[in-house]
C-alpha cells in the first residue's frame, strides 16, 4: 500500500508513518467484512474550531424547525457544506479521504475508469441536549447490494466517548444482509466512541443510527457521501456565486460536474455537459 501523506493542516495522527499505513490497512478490512470502520487519523483541533464556529449559529437557527420522525426533534441540519465552508470543502476533495474512497469503488469499476465517484453530499446533524435513539437505517437505499454504490464517512465534531453521548450505532457485517434493518437489529447494535474529530468510514448499506442522548450537551456530526459517478446526486453541487476557492478540473469532476447529460445527445459525456461553469472563486 503507498503512503498517505497527511494534510496537516486538516488531518492529525500521532505515530509513525509506517503505523500509519498499518492502521489504514486493517481500517480497510474492517470496512469490508464489518461495514464500517474507525480510521486512524482525525480533523485537527485547529480545523475542529473553525468548523463548530461555522455551524453554530447555522445549526442553531434550524432548531426548532427540525420536529420530524427521522431526525426526531431539537435536531438541526445545515446542508451542503463543501459550497460554503473552505474547510469543509477541503475535507471532501482531500486525498486521504478519496483514497478510501479509490479502495471502495475499485471493485465493479471499469479498469481504465479514473473519475469513478463523485461527492454526494456534506450535511451536519447536530442534536441539542437530550433525545430518543435514531431508527436504523441504511442511506444507500438499496439492501446487500454488490459492487458497493455508496460510502460514508462520520466525522464526530464533539466527543461522544460514553453512552448517552449520542455516538453513532452499527450493525455489524449488516451491508451484507438482503433485507433492511428492524427493531430485532437494534440488540446487536455497536456504539462507536471518539473524541471530537473521530472520522469513521461506512458501507451505506450498513444499519446505523445515533443511539440514545441522556446528557445535556450538543452532540454534532458531519455526514461526508460518495457515489459512483453515474448515480444522481441526492445533493447536486448548485451553481452557487460565491465559493470558498477556485476549482480545478479533477476537482470539478469529484464534486460532480461533468456526470450530467446536455440536451442533445451529441454533447453527452462531453466536458462542457452541464454548460458553462462559473466563476468558481471568493469574490472579495
Amino acid at each position: 500500500m503507498k503512503n498517505i501523506k497527511l494534510n496537516d493542516k486538516i488531518f492529525e495522527y500521532e505515530k509513525s508513518q509506517k503505523e500509519l499505513n498499518k492502521e489504514i490497512s486493517r481500517s480497510l478490512d474492517d470496512l469490508e467484512n464489518f461495514g464500517f470502520s474507525k480510521i486512524p487519523f482525525s480533523l485537527n483541533k485547529n480545523t475542529l474550531t473553525i468548523i463548530n464556529n461555522f455551524l453554530e449559529e447555522e445549526s442553531i437557527s434550524l432548531q426548532d424547525e427540525n420536529d420530524n420522525k427521522f431526525h426526531g426533534k431539537n435536531v438541526g441540519i445545515t446542508t451542503s457544506l463543501h459550497t460554503k465552508c473552505l474547510e469543509c470543502l477541503e475535507i471532501s476533495l482531500s486525498k486521504e479521504l478519496c483514497f478510501f474512497a479509490d479502495q471502495f469503488f475499485e471493485e465493479g469499476s471499469y479498469p481504465g475508469d479514473i473519475n469513478r465517484y463523485q461527492v454526494e453530499l456534506m450535511h451536519s446533524r447536530t442534536i441539542f441536549g437530550k433525545a430518543k435513539e435514531q431508527t436504523l437505517h441504511i442511506d444507500s437505499r438499496l439492501c446487500g447490494v454488490r459492487p458497493y454504490l455508496m460510502i460514508h464517512f462520520f466525522i464526530y465534531l464533539t466527543d461522544c466517548i460514553e453512552v448517552g453521548s449520542g455516538a453513532t450505532q452499527f450493525v455489524p457485517k449488516s451491508h451484507t444482509f438482503n433485507r433492511y434493518s428492524n427493531k430485532e437489529d437494534e440488540k446487536d447494535a455497536v456504539q462507536v466512541y471518539g473524541k471530537a474529530g473521530t472520522i469513521i468510514a461506512l458501507n451505506s448499506s450498513t444499519f446505523h443510527g445515533s443511539s440514545k442522548k441522556t446528557n445535556n450537551g450538543n452532540r454534532s456530526i458531519i455526514t461526508l457521501a460518495y457515489s459512483r459517478w453515474w448515480i444522481r446526486q441526492q445533493w447536486a453541487v448548485p451553481y452557487v456565486e460565491h465559493w470558498p476557492k477556485k476549482l480545478s478540473e479533477e476537482e470539478k469532476y469529484l464534486l460532480g460536474f461533468y456526470n450530467y447529460a446536455d440536451s442533445t445527445p451529441e454533447k453527452r459525456g462531453s466536458l462542457t455537459s452541464r454548460g458553462n461553469l462559473p466563476l468558481l472563486i471568493l469574490k472579495d
